[in-house]
């Protein structure tokens, strides 16, 4: 018996993502879990390289801590490498705000389907501070949301297929509209 087949079957899936579409926006803007909704919604696998990063080599935070933020960068470029695998099996991925600094990075994540998920610091702040972990945002967290985030914009709008206003909606209703964006788009 064989394994079930990766690859989504023909039709509003196989439509939307020939190939493996990635979320990127600033920290806690929701690619994970929109991420997520969005993968069930098309069928395809979901994988979040945080998630993967802190399986294989411990807490984000501790890797920060004892590393630095050059080498975390390097262990995630690495990651993300990894992760795109066989880009013949489409897959949702979420990469960390900051994925996009590294220019390999950019490089790997520019042949693929690039989704922004654009907010602002009022819809994110709620979760920031139930986060307090995020190792770059330690001290005054919407100074530091704020600064991050507008200095990887242009990153995030050089790189992007679409830019979706992540303020609104609930995470099925983003997912949805990322789908659908995506369906006009093939």
């Amino acid at each position: 018996m064989h394994p079930p087949d990766p690859r989504p079957e023909p039709g509003y899936a196989a439509n939307c993502a020939a190939r493996t579409i990635v979320l990127i926006g600033p920290t806690s803007a929701g690619k994970s879990t929109v991420g997520e909704a969005l993968a069930r919604q098309l069928g395809l696998p979901f994988v979040d390289s945080d998630q993967v990063i802190s399986e294989h080599h411990g807490p984000i935070p501790e890797l920060f801590a004892t590393l630095g933020e050059p080498a975390f960068r390097r262990i995630e470029s690495a990651t993300i490498s990894s992760l795109l695998g066989d880009p013949a099996i489409p897959t949702v991925l979420s990469v960390g705000g900051g994925a996009i600094l590294d220019p390999e990075t950019r490089r790997l994540l520019s042949a693929l389907t690039v989704v922004w998920l654009d907010t602002d610091l009022e819809h994110v702040l709620p979760r920031l501070l139930a986060r307090p972990d995020r190792p770059l945002l330690r001290g005054d967290i919407a100074e530091k949301w704020e600064r991050y985030a507008s200095a990887r914009r242009p990153l995030y709008a050089e790189l992007a297929d679409l830019k979706i206003d992540a303020r609104t909606g609930g995470i099925e209703e983003l997912a949805e509209t990322v789908a659908q964006r995506l369906l006009e788009r093939s």
